[in-house]
């Protein structure tokens, strides 16, 4: 079962709980929003200025608690593509627990109980899939 095939950064496939990796890891950043019961999570890597202002009014619009995950780990002996998967699952975890995970656009590995809504670069070219963020985050 693929979980993730992100701007071409790494795939793994779950099969019988092994794991294999086909790509290099690249340096990424997510950025978090969390809400009493959504959490939403985006890829900040290579944001253009006008994407990062519509996150930013996204975030003033929300009220939400904000949280940040830079990769590599700076634990050297972390720094392999399991310890990505694992750093990021887990922060995930930690901030998602008992939410509803939003994702705009890709994730560098995208978790299987997530919602995958439409990127804020594809929200900034097709404004009406603005509403398709708002609708998740008021159960529609």
């Amino acid at each position: 079962i693929p979980l993730a095939v992100a701007k071409g950064m790494f795939l793994f496939k779950m099969h019988k709980n092994r794991r294999k990796i086909y790509k290099n890891i690249k340096k990424f950043e997510l950025q978090l929003l969390s809400l009493p019961q959504y959490v939403v999570v985006i890829d900040s890597s290579d944001l253009s200025v006008e994407a990062q202002q519509l996150w930013a009014n996204i975030h003033a619009a929300l009220q939400a608690e904000y949280q940040q995950l830079n990769w590599p780990f700076p634990l050297l002996n972390l720094q392999d593509p399991q310890g990505a998967y694992s750093y990021m699952q887990g922060f995930l975890a930690v901030h998602g627990l008992d939410k509803q995970l939003l994702v705009l656009g890709e994730l560098p590995c995208m978790p299987q109980q997530s919602r995958k809504l439409p990127s804020l670069d594809d929200m900034l070219a097709q404004p009406i899939l603005k509403k398709q963020l708002w609708n998740a985050l008021n159960n529609k």
